[in-house]
């Protein structure tokens, strides 16, 4: 069972750190077993609506049955709208333009080309801000050398495809064997700490191009204690990443930066937040 301070800095953790996407809505998880409320946010088929905040009009009216539940004191969906109309232009301003519209009648009046020239030259001065002379215009970054996609402290893009896959790093099956190694491990310890099927050990240890799911491959790094640097790069060789929008992530990551590897401590976290736990 978890101990309820450690519950208290998971929440805390979330709370600072997860990130939903746009489109997620801020609606409070709880806590399958006692019922509390949870950091982070929730998706699902309701994370649209807002807990009990009845939809209001533009017309600033409730829907039907709503009236009565409506809070005292509560704006009007007109009153609750942000102004959008554009402030006044300030009076020295409309002289500025009442001006510049004086003089392009009369140059139109007398076709004067250099007239109509400085009235163009006197319309750009008058949109722009009244430090722009005092403004300093910072030039663009060089473009990095290299060829495309070349970033600072990159090597230049080789020209032969055969020197750029030469390239190619270790997969998943290889990295995860030689950590099994230097920790003096075998096969059947670590899968069975992972929770993992021995059929899908073996496959992936004999497929050196496989690539398991993020589940996976975090319950085979708990299983082995990586810190969070062996984690992220065991992660990558399966073409994973950590997300700070994915709270099953977040959770798992908690776990490994305070150094605490046992598997069932962690499900049981991931479970009353709702998640798919390790090795499941």
């Amino acid at each position: 069972m978890l101990e309820h301070e450690t519950m208290g800095d998971l929440r805390s953790y979330l709370d600072e750190h997860f990130q939903p996407g746009s489109t997620t809505s801020r609606m409070p998880a709880f806590d399958r077993l006692t019922g509390e409320r949870l950091g982070g946010s929730h998706t699902g088929k309701f994370a649209s609506r807002s807990i009990g905040s009845p939809s209001v009009g533009l017309t600033g009216s409730a829907p039907a049955g709503v009236q009565g539940r409506m809070p005292s004191g509560a704006p009007s969906a007109p009153d609750a709208m942000p102004q959008m109309l554009p402030a006044a232009p300030s009076s020295s301003r409309r002289r500025r333009l009442g001006g510049l519209a004086g003089r392009f009648r009369r140059d139109k009046r007398d076709g004067s080309a250099s007239g109509s020239a400085n009235l163009a030259e006197s319309a750009t001065k008058a949109r722009r801000p009244p430090d722009y002379d005092s403004q300093q215009v910072v030039p663009a970054a060089p473009a990095p050398s290299g060829g495309l996609g070349a970033t600072g402290g990159i090597s230049p893009v080789p020209t032969g495809m055969d020197e750029w896959l030469a390239g190619v790093q270790k997969g998943f099956g290889e990295r995860l064997l030689d950590a099994i190694d230097a920790r003096g491990l075998d096969d059947a310890t670590v899968y069975k700490r992972a929770g993992v099927d021995r059929r899908l050990f073996s496959k992936i240890r004999s497929n050196p191009d496989y690539r398991p799911s993020k589940n996976t491959a975090l319950a085979l790094a708990v299983a082995l204690e990586m810190d969070i640097d062996e984690t992220c790069d065991l992660l990558g060789s399966a073409g994973l990443a950590l997300s700070d929008a994915s709270r099953f992530d977040l959770i798992v990551k908690f776990f490994i930066l305070n150094g605490r590897f046992d598997r069932f401590e962690i499900n049981e976290a991931l479970y009353r937040y709702g998640e798919s736990m390790l090795g499941a």
